[in-house]
């Protein structure tokens, strides 16, 4: 009896101190994961803004006052070979129809039901989309859009991004 009275204080004791650990290693397994997704939130962060610069120049191009031939709009959609995510650059008239691509199976579709459209064609600069199913190909993307508009805010077109998120 003496024994098992010695025993269970030691035994609680020493579960106390366990739980205590488990508890501090959980808080600062909880503090790294914060810290890893704040530094991708910031890459992706970076990565956006990056891209709606590239898509800012892109559509500025098309819409200059110097009209470019469609060999060069065709080019200029290819210059995104420095980023593995990005499938492709297209370009979107204002009724949400493709006009130039980098992927030619996009060239004459209507995109113009997409939330992203739709967003841009109501007022913001530019917009991240949700994922979905890409027509093209069914595999999972989201698009990063910029509009482009003239000095007195009409939409002269919209440059679409599409990113696979798994790369």
């Amino acid at each position: 009896m003496l024994l098992l009275f010695i025993l269970i204080p030691v035994l609680a004791i020493q579960a106390y101190i366990y739980y205590d650990d488990y508890q501090a290693r959980r808080a600062l397994e909880f503090q790294a994961n914060l810290e890893v997704a704040r530094a991708v939130a910031r890459t992706f962060e970076s990565f956006v803004q990056d891209v709606i610069l590239h898509e800012l120049v892109i559509g500025l191009a098309i819409t200059s006052s110097q009209p470019m031939k469609s060999q060069d709009i065709a080019r200029l959609l290819t210059t995104y070979q420095d980023y593995a995510a990005i499938r492709d650059f297209t370009w979107l008239n204002p009724e949400g129809v493709a006009s130039y691509s980098s992927n030619p199976d996009m060239v004459g579709r209507n995109y113009s039901d997409r939330a992203y459209f739709r967003d841009i064609a109501n007022g913001p600069d530019w917009t991240v989309g949700e994922l979905v199913l890409a027509r093209t190909t069914g595999d999972p993307v989201f698009g990063i859009s910029r509009g482009i508009r003239d000095d007195k805010g009409t939409l002269l077109g919209v440059v679409v991004t599409t990113v696979v998120p798994e790369k």
